[in-house]
């Protein structure tokens, strides 16, 4: 699968010692909406809770084509489903 984001702010700003290769749970108009690109990290963080991981503040505007939903939030949680290897070191 190709990879719809990538925050390439955060290696200049933090001193990233692991990676983790993570996919996203995303409502219908959520996925149609980062597959055409209007997804944006800036600002973005992984919180966890337990055992789950959490991503907060990324913003994927609502789809244009898609019917309005006004209680669509573009910022709210989404859960990460994180693979059990790592990544490597972040380059």
């Amino acid at each position: 699968m190709k990879v719809l984001a990538k925050n390439k702010r955060a290696k200049f700003d933090y001193d990233i010692s692991k990676t983790y290769l993570a996919g996203i749970v995303l409502s219908g108009q959520e996925t149609k909406s980062a597959r055409s690109g209007a997804i944006s990290l800036k600002g973005s963080f992984v919180h966890f809770s337990g055992h789950e991981a959490y991503l907060t503040n990324a913003t994927i505007t609502p789809y244009k084509h898609a019917s309005h939903n006004e209680n669509y939030d573009p910022t709210r949680h989404r859960k990460l489903l994180l693979q059990k290897k790592r990544a490597g070191r972040a380059s």
